[in-house]
């Protein structure tokens, strides 16, 4: 597999070469940096070792990212690194979560939603990544009021939608 494939392709396995393409009952999931692999290969992996190193990030030359089972995210025939985005916007937004009449004007209140796209747009790239974690964490433990009061406001949203 050349290294275009194993870094760009995301309907071919990255640790066997295996294509969606060629075979339509093909499986894949995302990895946690990106690269796919298949339902045969994360069996046979796992059944090894409770952690993997990404194949994909060994062909292409980058840092090797190690993982665990229930960090793959399954593509379901859409485009992997989409499912991979949307899980870490879930991800940040369950924190991220205030409101533009949580601001003084909405000045504050774009700059708030600049930094929280930087945010997932740096996790998502794995761009300082563990920086990004370590502001998330601090930033939940400064605001667990106003997170929760949020989570409260969209849990009754949420409840009465269709009343």
């Amino acid at each position: 597999m050349s290294d275009d494939e194993s870094d760009g392709d995301i309907s071919t396995c990255s640790f066997c070469g295996d294509k969606a393409s060629s075979n339509p009952n093909l499986k894949l999931l995302i990895t946690p940096c990106g690269h796919t692999l298949c339902n045969p290969c994360c069996g046979s992996s796992f059944r090894a070792s409770k952690n993997v190193d990404c194949k994909g990030c060994t062909a292409s030359k980058v840092p090797v990212v190690t993982f665990r089972r229930d960090e793959l995210v399954p593509t379901d025939g859409e485009d992997p690194h989409v499912r991979k985005e949307m899980k870490v916007r879930h991800e940040v937004l369950r924190i991220y979560n205030r409101q533009e009449s949580d601001f003084p004007n909405r000045t504050d209140y774009v700059a708030y939603l600049d930094k929280v796209e930087n945010i997932i747009q740096n996790l998502v790239n794995r761009v300082d990544e563990q920086q990004m974690r370590d502001e998330m964490e601090a930033y939940q433990t400064s605001s667990k009021d106003i997170i929760f009061r949020n989570q409260q406001k969209k849990k009754d949203r949420d409840h009465n939608f269709g009343k």
